[in-house]
């Protein structure tokens, strides 16, 4: 299990790394053209929503550092995403799998090609505080392993 700091500055180092032009995008048009950062009155990360350059593959060895990735993230930066109506206290991940071994992992391969379901990790998370509400209390996420360190890029729900 790695340290908390070291998420940190995992996750700080593949912001900026991905917030380099090198990033690419799934989509034609580039999401602030869109005008899908939008949410919760806060500007979301530029590295969120967009395809990870630079994805390694990922083995099921991996996937306890995707966990504390996403968990970092949904404490530090979802409720901003968000607006300040989310609770993360209490927020737990419930399950973590590769990308290939569930169907919430079928988007990262058609947002982002064939070879990036393998290359994400995908993170359930429950947030009690925000029962009983069934879409509020359960968030999933996907998280991606660069040379850089982690990258948690995208909600899928």
């Amino acid at each position: 299990m790695i340290s908390r700091s070291s998420v940190m500055a995992l996750v700080a180092a593949c912001s900026a790394v991905l917030a380099s032009p090198a990033v690419t995008s799934g989509s034609a048009a580039a999401p602030e053209a869109a005008g899908v950062w939008r949410l919760g009155g806060q500007q979301a990360p530029p590295w969120f929503g967009v395809c990870p350059s630079g994805a390694l593959p990922l083995q099921r060895s991996d996937l306890p550092d995707a966990r504390d990735a996403v968990m970092w993230f949904v404490r530090a930066v979802y409720p901003d995403l968000n607006g300040a109506d989310v609770d993360v206290r209490g927020a737990r991940a419930v399950r973590t799998a590769l990308g290939t071994q569930t169907v919430r992992g079928a988007y990262a391969r058609i947002k982002c090609g064939r070879g990036m379901r393998k290359r994400t990790a995908v993170v359930f998370v429950q947030l009690p505080a925000m029962a009983p509400s069934a879409s509020l209390s359960s968030a999933v996420f996907y998280a991606s392993r660069t040379s850089r360190g982690w990258v948690v890029w995208f909600q899928i729900h």
